[in-house]
């Protein structure tokens, strides 16, 4: 990404965390690049962006919703 550098990893992880209940990554690849920047920021999974049509719902229903219900 051409802005990846514009805020740091530690101001992206602050704002993500104090603005949201659930971080989900979603990634092209899953590199170990990836996984590491996606445990960095806290995120509860990371997600192959070629299944996300078919993952993301259950991840979303599974990690984030309140009561952790995958129903």
């Amino acid at each position: 990404m051409p802005d990846e550098n514009s805020f740091s990893s530690a101001e992206m992880k602050q704002y993500l965390l104090h603005n949201t209940s659930c971080i989900l990554a979603i990634s092209v690849w899953n590199k170990d690049d990836a996984r590491q920047r996606a445990e960095n920021l806290c995120a509860k999974a990371l997600l192959d962006k070629t299944n996300l049509y078919g993952d993301l719902n259950r991840w979303i229903k599974a990690l984030c919703s309140p009561d952790g219900a995958s129903g």
